[in-house]
Parts: C-alpha cells; structure tokens; sequence
C-alpha cells in the first residue's frame, strides 16, 4: 500500500502528517478553522468525520461525533461516568475502514 506525507513547503500545521493511504485522501482540519478541531482528520476518502464543538456540548468540545453515518455520544460532565464513551465502540469499522478511539 502507498503512502504519501506532507513536507516541509505544506502548511506548518500538516508537516509530517499522512496525506494519502493507498487511493484514500485523508483530509485535516486547517490551522484557521475551529480551534477544537485544528490539525484533526477531517475526512479519509468521502467518509467524513465530524467532532463536538463548544456550541454542541462545551465538556466534549473536540471529541468525535460522527464518522460517516455512525454516531457516538460521550458521556457529559454531570455523569458519573464524564467523558467516557456513552454508545457505539472505541474500535468500529465503517466503510472497509477500522477506526480505533483513543
């Protein structure tokens, strides 16, 4: 499988970080965009992925939402069990792709 990486003449903030799997683009959150999604994957391929801003929930502000058409809830601050995972899995495959939550 082929890799291909940003350099060092890409945007400082995608140096170094993987920017095509095979034929799958991997798309991130620019260094001007929301300040809890900067520098994460916004997209691999056309599955795209979605994240909590302040305005959703402030507790979970930068954790995932959604990746494609599976949702993930988070557990909130007033919870006994705050910022763990409330439905889904940690590690789920959609579309052909393992994603693992850490």
């Amino acid at each position: 499988m082929q890799f291909d990486y940003y350099s060092t003449y890409d945007e400082k903030s995608l140096q170094g970080k993987l920017k095509l799997i095979g034929n799958l683009y991997l798309e991130y959150y620019r260094s001007y965009e929301n300040e809890a999604f900067r520098g994460k994957l916004k997209s691999i391929g056309s599955m795209p992925i979605l994240y909590y801003s302040a305005f959703d929930d402030k507790f979970n502000a930068g954790k995932i939402k959604s990746i494609g058409s599976v949702v993930y809830q988070w557990y909130s601050e007033y919870d006994r069990a705050r910022g763990a995972l409330k439905s889904n899995n940690y590690r789920q495959v959609i579309g052909g792709i393992t994603y693992v939550l850490r």
